[in-house]
């Protein structure tokens, strides 16, 4: 993920710090964060930085139960080192923390895009039925029911709604397949980077077509009862 976020292949140079590299090779993690990193000879990297001092140490142990990770744990604790020994699960996640603010703004960006979706689809609709009040009028004079001229408001509505966030998918999905698909979140304690990729699962997809929907019926409801509220005759004389 980082060759493709920083756009680099095998044999390529790039800046970091004071410094220019030249890629040596480049590792698959199977998908973990691992592949977010950059690995360099340390005394090389510390040099172009200008640091002598390292914001954590990755320590591989031979044994994986819980009582060889307790027993390493107890050991660095106590060694006076100033190291604060964490496993990988838990470094990650703090890493990664960041991603619960931006959570949280997108998902109140989401809230307010939304509302303002539904009163745009509520404004189309009343002025597409204000534009057709005598139609609907004349739909109730030849036998319609005031339940069947609303529900066709409605699925016209929901139709309308369905088309548009289809279409927003589509052009996700463009976006998404023109190569747009890596970015990176960078961890306030560390300043480091983690590189995600951004995919248009078949969740997304169904959670995103059945908001628009709610949006379509949500906007067409109000619109759809004032498409039968006057009576036929007045709505006929278009009064």
């Amino acid at each position: 993920k980082a060759a493709e976020r920083f756009a680099v292949d095998l044999g390529a140079s790039m800046d970091c710090g004071e410094r220019t590299f030249k890629v040596v090779g480049v590792f698959h993690a199977a998908g973990s964060a691992h592949e977010s990193e950059l690995w360099g000879h340390l005394s090389n990297v510390a040099a172009a930085f200008r640091r002598t001092r390292y914001s954590s140490v990755v320590v591989r142990l031979a044994a994986s139960d819980a009582a060889a990770v307790g027993a390493a744990r107890e050991r660095i604790a106590s060694a006076g080192i100033g190291l604060r020994p964490v496993p990988e699960p838990e470094y990650q996640a703090e890493r990664a923390r960041g991603a619960g603010v931006i959570r949280a703004l997108a998902t109140a960006l989401a809230l307010l895009m939304g509302a303002g979706a539904v009163f745009a689809a509520l404004n189309t609709m009343h002025a597409s039925v204000a534009a057709r009040i005598r139609e609907f009028a004349v739909l109730r004079a030849i036998g319609f029911s005031r339940r069947s001229v609303t529900l066709a408001v409605l699925l016209e509505s929901l139709a309308l709604a369905i088309a548009g966030g289809l279409l927003g998918c589509a052009a996700c999905a463009v976006f998404l397949h023109a190569g747009h698909t890596t970015r990176d979140l960078v961890a306030g304690s560390t300043f480091s980077s983690i590189a995600f990729d951004v995919t248009l699962t078949p969740g997304s997809l169904g959670l995103s077509l059945g908001v628009a929907a709610a949006i379509g019926l949500l906007g067409g409801l109000w619109p759809a009862r004032a498409a039968t509220r006057p009576p036929v005759v007045v709505a006929l004389r278009g009064l």
